[in-house]
């Protein structure tokens, strides 16, 4: 039998589309109007300016560490009358596995030193997984109490399905500093490749007045 799925309007109040309107504050909105389309336009002009200065810095850091003068998580940017900070972290996205042939085949016996597969679990059904402890709490034996272990293997399996478990890359704890004592015995394309990848899993530097 061929069934359908009709579309059914759904009915909203009379003045569901008509908000409550306010009078007595009309000079308070028109301030924070103001005040927000001013924020509004500074945050673009900061994002506009940081993302020059902090792109220069990342070049100069990435010079300096090629040319093997100094390794530093911390470039200084000197201004007219103040400083800006820029603090490179060892805080990266994890990595796909499906990545790691590729960056194998880029580094050679230099990937172990650098990328680590890692484990995550997560729970997919928070609700479920106490629900199925509270009914393996409901099985722990009372004295004299018929065996249990057939209704425990099946909440063990069913607790097992809740549980997701995904393999990822990551990069080692002291990524930064192991990448610049490489950064000597890798080849000219090899550097430009692992850069590319660092570029696009690195955090962004935090930024400070200094």
């Amino acid at each position: 039998m061929k069934m359908m799925t009709p579309t059914v309007p759904r009915l909203e109040p009379a003045n569901a589309l008509l908000p409550p309107i306010m009078s007595g504050h009309e000079a308070a909105v028109e301030e924070i109007v103001k005040a927000k389309n001013l924020i509004d336009a500074k945050q673009a002009q900061l994002a506009e300016a940081r993302e020059g200065v902090e792109r220069a810095a990342g070049d100069m850091r990435t010079a300096k560490e090629a040319d093997g003068e100094i390794f530093s998580k911390t470039i200084l940017v000197r201004g007219q009358d103040h400083n800006l900070a820029f603090v490179y972290t060892d805080s990266f996205s994890a990595i796909d596995v499906a990545a790691e042939a590729p960056l194998r085949a880029l580094l050679g016996e230099h990937f172990e030193t650098l990328f680590r597969r890692r484990q995550a679990v997560t729970v997919k059904e928070p609700e479920r997984l106490l629900l199925v402890i509270g009914q393996l709490e409901a099985l722990l034996p009372l004295e004299g109490a018929p065996p249990f272990a057939k209704g425990l293997k099946t909440g063990l399996s069913e607790l097992r399905d809740l549980l997701k478990k995904e393999e990822y890359l990551s990069p080692v704890a002291d990524f930064r500093l192991r990448r610049f004592e490489l950064r000597k015995q890798l080849s000219a394309a090899q550097n430009v490749g692992l850069d590319a990848v660092i570029a696009q899993i690195a955090s962004k530097p935090q930024m400070s007045v200094a």
